[in-house]
C-alpha cells in the first residue's frame, strides 16, 4: 500500500499540464479512494514518509518551452492584439483545467481533515510548518524555496476549498480562531515562539501570569488550529509567491511598452540612418522574442495564480482573520500571534495589487469586507497595545492604500460614529509619537480634491506609483506602492479633523508637530539640492530620489497647513480681538509667514524654468506644487474668513524679510504657469480660483495702502526704551510674575511654549499679565 501510494504520487508529481489533464485527476482520484478506505488510510497516514509523498501529490507542473507555444499559440499583449480572441480562448481552457485539478486538491484535504486522521494530519502540518521556521527566520522568509512555495500555496487552496465547501465556514460570524486556541496552558501555537501582538511570549506568561491562571482550563478546539496553521501559510508562502506572480506580469508589460516604443522608432527613423535602422530592428526582434514569452506566461499565471478562485480564498481566510482578531477581548489580545495582523494586511495588500480591482470591486462579500476591514484599520491603527513597530508601520501603509480608494472610504466613512471619532482622534492624538509621513499621507487623501490647485492630469491616476518614504529607522528608506485614484475628499472626516484640533490644546500641539516636520522636510530638499549642485554630473539616481522624496513630503505638509488654515483658521491666524482667543494662534501665525517668506525667497534662488519645472538627470520637480499649496493659503483664508486674511496679510507686510514686489510676482507666476498648463480634459487651475487670487492681490493692495497711510499720518514711533527687548518691533505689553521682567506678548507666547523660564532670570514664569499705561501688571492679564 506504501509503494503504490508512493509511485501514484510520483507519477502524479511527473504531469505535466496540459489542456486536458485527465491523467493528474485519475492519479489524484485513485489517492483519494485510498486514503477513504480505512485500512488503506491508516498505512499510509502512518507512514514516516507521509508528509514527503503528501508534498508530491499537491504540486502541479505548469508547461514551458514547446509545450507553452502549443497550450497558447498565439500570443497578445497591448498594442498588439490581433489574435486576441484565440488568446482568450487559450486562457479559458488553463482556467478549465486547473479549475478540475484544484477540486481534486480539495477533494483530498477533505478526505483528510473530516475523518479519523485529523489529528495526526495537523501533527504533520505542524512539522512541516515548524521545518520552515527553523530553516528560515521570520525576516528572512523569502529564501524559502520555489518549490515549498508552491506546496503551501496549493495547501493553502486545498485547505480553504475543503472548508468552503460548507457554506456556512464562508459567511458564518462563529468561525473564527478562538483565543483560547493562544493563551491556554496547552495551547498548540507554539511555533518557535512566534512573536506576539503584545512582545515577547515568554516574558507576557511571566507579566499576564494572574489572567492565564484566571482563564483555566480551557479546550482547544480543532477548528482554530486548523484556521491558524492555513493563515500561517498565507504569512509564509502565498503571499510572495502572489507577488513574484503580479511582479512577472508587470514585466510582461514593461516588455511591451518598450516593444512598441522601438517599433515607433523605426517608423519615424529616416531612410537614410541604414545602421541606426538595422540596430533598431534587432532590438525589436530580441524584444518579440521575449514579449512573446511573457505574454504566454502570463496567461498560465493569471489563470493558476492570480484568478478569481484565488482571490476568493483569499477573501474568505481574510475575512475569517478579521473576525478572530474582533473576537478578542482583555488581555488576551497582547497573546494574538502577531502574524494574524500582518497576514490581515498581506491579505488585502494582495488584493489590491495583485488581482483585478473591478473583479473585487463586484466581489460578493466585498460591501461586508470593507466594512470589517474600516472597523479593524479604525481600531488599530495607532493602538497601543501593539509593540512591534513593523506591524504598526504596515497598518500606517496599509490605512493610506485604503482610503485611497472610493469603495473602501466609503466603507470607513460608514463607520459607527464611535469608530469614526476614534479614527480621527487616534491620528490627532499619536501623530507626534508615530511615522508622520503615512498619516500625512493618510490625510490628505481626505483633503485632495478641496484644496487650491489640488488635482492632477487624467493620465496621473489609475496607475500604480512607487513613492520613496523616510523607514522607520532613522537614516533608512523603504518604497511603498500605491494605485492613484481620482480625488475623493471627504467632507465627513475633515469635520472631524477640524473638531477634534478644537479641543483642548490637540491645535497647538499638531501644527506645532507639522511645522517641526515640514522645517525638517525643507531643509532635507534644500541641503540634497546643493549637495547635487556641486557634483552635478557625478551623483546618483538614489541621491535624486532621495531629493524628490524630501520635496515630495515637503508639499504633502504645505498642504496639512492649507487644510488646517481652511478648516481651522482661529488656529493658524491670530485674532486679539476675538472671543475665545487662543495666544498659541500666534505663535502659529509667526511660523506660518517665516514658511512664506522663506518659499518666496527660495524660489528666486532656484534654477528653474518659465513652467517652474528644476530639470535633473533622471528627473524632474515641479515647483509649481508647491507653490499652489502656499497660494491656497490665501486663498481658503479668503474664502471661509475674509476679515482673517487682511490680518494676516498686514502681519505679512510687517515682517522683516517680506518683500511685496517678490510675493507680487510670485502669485502671478502661480496664475500664468497654471493658465499655461491647462488642457481641453484637464484645467490646472480654474477660472473661479483665478478670481480668488486676482481678489488676494487686491487686497494686497488695500492692506499696504492702508499701512503706507497709517505710517504718513503717525509721526510717534516706539521709543527704544518702550520696544520689546526680544524683538525690537513691538511695544512693550505683558509681565512675567513673580520676577517682573517684560517683553510684547507674541515673544513671550512663543517662548512659553517650549520652556516655562523667564528670558532672563530663568525663574520659572507663573504667570503673564498684561501691562497697565501706568507701568504695572493688571490682574485681567
Amino acid at each position: 500500500v506504501e509503494e503504490l501510494f508512493h509511485t501514484v504520487a510520483l507519477i502524479s508529481y511527473c504531469c505535466i499540464y496540459s489542456n486536458e489533464p485527465n491523467a493528474k485527476i485519475q492519479l489524484l482520484q485513485l489517492a483519494i479512494d485510498m486514503l477513504a478506505n480505512n485500512d488503506f488510510s491508516e498505512i499510509i497516514i502512518n507512514s514516516p514518509h507521509f508528509g514527503h509523498i503528501f508534498m508530491l501529490y499537491l504540486h502541479f507542473k505548469g508547461p514551458d518551452g514547446t509545450l507553452l507555444s502549443t497550450v497558447v499559440p498565439h500570443a497578445c499583449w497591448p498594442g498588439n492584439e490581433e489574435h486576441k480572441d484565440s488568446f482568450d480562448e487559450a486562457t479559458q481552457r488553463i482556467h478549465g483545467a486547473i479549475k478540475q485539478v484544484e477540486c481534486m486538491f480539495a477533494k483530498m484535504l477533505d478526505t483528510l481533515i473530516s475523518g479519523r486522521h485529523l489529528k495526526k494530519f495537523l501533527t504533520y502540518l505542524n512539522g512541516f510548518i515548524n521545518h520552515i521556521l527553523s530553516s528560515h527566520v521570520l525576516s528572512n522568509l523569502r529564501n524559502i524555496p520555489i518549490h515549498q512555495q508552491a506546496f503551501m500555496s496549493n495547501l493553502f487552496l486545498a485547505i480553504s476549498r475543503s472548508l468552503a465547501e460548507n457554506t456556512s465556514y464562508v459567511t458564518n460570524p462563529k468561525v473564527y480562531i478562538s483565543s483560547s486556541y493562544y493563551t491556554a496552558k496547552n495551547n498548540q501555537c507554539d511555533f518557535s515562539d512566534l512573536p506576539r501582538v503584545g512582545g515577547n511570549h515568554c516574558h507576557l506568561k511571566k507579566e499576564h501570569k494572574e489572567y492565564l491562571e484566571g482563564l483555566g482550563n480551557l479546550e482547544v478546539d480543532d477548528m482554530s488550529h486548523i484556521l491558524n496553521n492555513t493563515a500561517l501559510l498565507f504569512h509564509l508562502g502565498v503571499y510572495r509567491r502572489l507577488l513574484s506572480a503580479d511582479l512577472f506580469c508587470r514585466e510582461m508589460t514593461d516588455h511591451a511598452t518598450h516593444l512598441n516604443t522601438v517599433r515607433d522608432k523605426i517608423a519615424a527613423c529616416p531612410p537614410g540612418e541604414v545602421e541606426v535602422l538595422e540596430d533598431l530592428k534587432q532590438c525589436e526582434a530580441v524584444l518579440e522574442k521575449d514579449t512573446i514569452i511573457t505574454s504566454r506566461m502570463t496567461a498560465w499565471i493569471k489563470t493558476a495564480l492570480l484568478s478569481e478562485n484565488r482571490m476568493n480564498d483569499i477573501i474568505w481566510m481574510l475575512r475569517t482573520l478579521l473576525r478572530s482578531v474582533d473576537a478578542v477581548e482583555g488581555d488576551s489580545f497582547y497573546f494574538m500571534p502577531e502574524f494574524y495582523m500582518m497576514a490581515i494586511l498581506n491579505m488585502y495588500r494582495a488584493l489590491q495589487e495583485c488581482f483585478s480591482q473591478s473583479s473585487l470591486l463586484k466581489h460578493r462579500h466585498s460591501p461586508a469586507l470593507f466594512r470589517e476591514l474600516a472597523h479593524f484599520f479604525a481600531r488599530h491603527i495607532c493602538n497601543p497595545m501593539i509593540k512591534s513597530i513593523d506591524v504598526k508601520d504596515h497598518i500606517l501603509q496599509s490605512s493610506v492604500i485604503f482610503v485611497n480608494h472610493p469603495a473602501t472610504l466609503q466603507a470607513l466613512e460608514r463607520l459607527e460614529d464611535t469608530d469614526c471619532n476614534h479614527f480621527m482622534g487616534s491620528i490627532v492624538q499619536h501623530y507626534s509619537k508615530i511615522n508622520y509621513v503615512h498619516l500625512s499621507r493618510m490625510m490628505i487623501r481626505f483633503w485632495k480634491g478641496h484644496g487650491f490647485s489640488f488635482r492632477d492630469p487624467p493620465e496621473y491616476y489609475k496607475k500604480r506609483h512607487e513613492a520613496l518614504l523616510p523607514g522607520v529607522l532613522v537614516g533608512t528608506a523603504c518604497y511603498m506602492s500605491v494605485y492613484e485614484m481620482d480625488p475623493n475628499p471627504s467632507v465627513k472626516y475633515q469635520n472631524l479633523f477640524s473638531s477634534f484640533l478644537a479641543q483642548d490644546d490637540n491645535g497647538a500641539k499638531f501644527t506645532n508637530t507639522v511645522f517641526n516636520q515640514l522645517n525638517s522636510c525643507l531643509t532635507e530638499f534644500m541641503n540634497s539640492r546643493k549637495d547635487m549642485r556641486k557634483n552635478q554630473n557625478s551623483y546618483t539616481s538614489l541621491i535624486e530620489r532621495s531629493c524628490l522624496m524630501w520635496y515630495d513630503l515637503t508639499i504633502i505638509l504645505v498642504r496639512f497647513l492649507e487644510m488646517i488654515t481652511a478648516l481651522s483658521p482661529h488656529i493658524m491666524v491670530a485674532n486679539p480681538d476675538a472671543m475665545g482667543y487662543d495666544p498659541t494662534s500666534e505663535i502659529n501665525m509667526e511660523r506660518l509667514l517665516q514658511l512664506i517668506i522663506q518659499v518666496i525667497n527660495r524660489n528666486c534662488s532656484l534654477e528653474m524654468s518659465s513652467d517652474m519645472i528644476i530639470a535633473q538627470r533622471f528627473s524632474t520637480i515641479d515647483v509649481l506644487k508647491l507653490n499652489s499649496a502656499i497660494t491656497g493659503i490665501f486663498v481658503h483664508l479668503k474664502r471661509n474668513v475674509p476679515h482673517l486674511l487682511g490680518i494676516f496679510l498686514k502681519k505679512l507686510l510687517l515682517q522683516r524679510g517680506f518683500d511685496i514686489i517678490s510675493f507680487t510676482e510670485f502669485l502671478t507666476a502661480v496664475k500664468t504657469v497654471g493658465v499655461r498648463r491647462n488642457r481641453s480634459d484637464f484645467l490646472n487651475i480654474t477660472p473661479e480660483e483665478l478670481d480668488e487670487v486676482d481678489e488676494v492681490l487686491a487686497k494686497l493692495e488695500e492692506i499696504n495702502d492702508e499701512i503706507q497711510m497709517e505710517s504718513r499720518q503717525s509721526s510717534a514711533t516706539v521709543e527704544e526704551d518702550e520696544a520689546c527687548p526680544i524683538c525690537y518691533d513691538r511695544p512693550i505689553s505683558v509681565v512675567f510674575k513673580p520676577c517682573g521682567h517684560e517683553s510684547c506678548r507674541a515673544c513671550i507666547t512663543m517662548h512659553l511654549y517650549n520652556s516655562k523660564e523667564c528670558f532672563y532670570c530663568k525663574t520659572e514664569v507663573e504667570k503673564v499679565l498684561s501691562k497697565s499705561p501706568g507701568g504695572g501688571g493688571s490682574s485681567g492679564g
